[in-house]
């Protein structure tokens, strides 16, 4: 991929050219740079210039014409400079995007001022400069991003997300739309996963994302994880999962295990009748007492087997941890909701059940409550076909997400059906486990860890509020969803 750095000197452009480099694996091409390495220096003349952006046009296309993704940072004051970097993308195939850099003009000063007083020898660029090039800079044109460097952990948060945005959309053109229109097949999405599904089977590649509880951002790592995801839920769904294949492209003709060179991999699973899909059966009043009791015989039986996992996952320390993936998301629940209070107050009631409640959880840890679970024990990750439970998509890419107390798989479920509207079908559900299992400790938790599984589907779904991949239909869903959520972790915390 290609980006294309565009802003005044003094906002910051070159620092955050070098950081989203480093995030993206990619090189910084800078026309200062040019410049230095040219045996006489070029002057400031509109052909000077002009001749500096094109050695640098010449340098880019060379390398994404070799596979490789470069930042370009200059000021690109004008927007025919811009264009002229856009079409350079366009003829080495690649995805293009436009960044600019923007920053107080007070902001702006102070920093060129410290940079003057700052160095010896050959003197930067002051203030000056700046408000030269200020009335000659033309507005940026069409789609880009916009990142305000005012607040350094603003504006490195802002380009994480960045980061992220521009991976998806890359192999969401790159890869995703091939495979689609070359077997036509059906779209699923998760936040941070592709399934395509062509009647037979379904293939679930990776996002090349990094948030604070997964980082796929690299092709080995995503390999990795892929064939971890077939290990951990062979435990739960023994033919279900089918291997790992890879995902290559043979002069532009994109296929699973096919001709050419790999560009990524995807985990093959047997595609299951969407009918029988648990939230299904239950939005069709197909699920009764029948259909629990099957459910909490496998996920008893699972759990039984399940190893006890280390210590420190049933700790108040590491618990809290998991919540706090959650209320990161202040600043989005705030701007998009005005709930930012709210989520306080479910973070009060958290800390003060954790702070009063420590020998409650070490004695969870000494019944060896704590297991390597499955961690996203939804509805919609079961199925029930001719009467037999399959429950996948248990989480491979975060040890403390599925390694965690019993009580955190049952509350995911209970949950899910208190969202659907099913809350005693919820308690039926719990209590029959709790007869099953044996776990009468589980009922002080229960509420503590309802709150738990609410916040984190509120994590999921502001998670779509911020993906490009995502459409608005989707948005304004995970919007409504996020409010409902966020409502029940509420509900559940004043039960603390």
């Amino acid at each position: 991929m290609m980006i294309i750095m565009t802003g005044l000197p003094g906002t910051g452009k070159s620092t955050v050219a070098a950081a989203l480099a480093r995030e993206l694996g990619a090189e910084v091409l800078s026309t200062d740079r040019i410049r230095r390495e040219a045996p006489r220096p070029p002057g400031f003349s509109r052909a000077e210039k002009g001749g500096v952006y094109e050695r640098m046009f010449i340098r880019a296309e060379r390398r994404l014409r070799a596979g490789r993704s470069v930042v370009l940072d200059a000021t690109f004051y004008r927007e025919r400079l811009r264009a002229s970097a856009l079409s350079v993308g366009r003829r080495a195939g690649t995805c293009a995007f436009v960044v600019e850099v923007v920053c107080p003009e007070r902001t702006v000063r102070e920093r060129m001022d410290r940079r003057l007083r700052a160095v010896r020898g050959s003197r930067p660029a002051g203030f000056e400069v700046h408000r030269i090039i200020r009335r000659s800079f033309e507005p940026v044109r069409g789609k880009h991003f916009l990142l305000d460097t005012a607040r350094p952990t603003a504006w490195r948060n802002d380009l994480a997300s960045l980061a992220n945005t521009m991976r998806v959309v890359e192999t969401q053109r790159m890869v995703i739309g091939p495979l689609r229109r070359s077997r036509k097949m059906r779209l699923l999405q998760t936040h941070i996963s592709w399934i395509l599904l062509d009647g037979t089977y379904a293939y679930k590649i990776k996002k090349p994302v990094r948030f604070s509880f997964v980082d796929y951002r690299r092709p080995e790592r995503r390999r990795h994880f892929c064939r971890k995801e077939v290990r951990v839920n062979a435990r739960l769904s023994p033919g279900l999962y089918l291997g790992v294949v890879p995902v290559r492209d043979d002069a532009g003709a994109l296929s699973f295990g096919g001709p050419g060179r790999t560009v990524d991999h995807a985990v093959k699973m047997r595609e299951m009748p969407q009918s029988a899909r648990l939230d299904r059966l239950v939005a069709r009043g197909a699920v009764g007492d029948a259909e629990i009791r099957r459910i909490v015989r496998t996920l008893c039986r699972f759990h039984a087997r399940a190893k006890i996992a280390a210590r420190r996952f049933g700790s108040p320390r590491v618990i809290r941890e998991g919540f706090a993936h959650a209320f990161k998301l202040r600043p989005l629940i705030e701007r998009e909701f005005a709930a930012g209070r709210a989520l306080d107050g479910i973070e009060e009631k958290v800390d003060g059940f954790l702070r009063t409640n420590p020998r409650l959880f070490r004695e969870r840890v000494r019944q060896g409550r704590i297991r390597h679970g499955h961690g996203d024990l939804r509805m919609s990750n079961i199925f029930i076909e001719s009467g037999a439970v399959r429950i996948f998509d248990a989480i491979e890419f975060n040890p403390a997400l599925a390694s965690s107390d019993v009580a955190a798989d049952v509350a995911y479920l209970a949950m899910d059906l208190c969202y659907s509207g099913k809350s005693g079908l919820a308690e039926r559900f719990v209590e029959t486990y709790i007869k099953c299992s044996g776990d009468e400790g589980l009922r002080q938790v229960a509420d503590f860890y309802l709150c738990y599984r609410a916040l984190v589907r509120l994590l999921v779904e502001a998670l779509f509020l911020i993906d490009p991949a995502i459409g608005a239909a989707r948005k304004e869903k995970a919007r409504r969803a996020s409010r409902r959520y966020l409502a029940l972790a509420g509900a559940f915390a004043r039960r603390l």
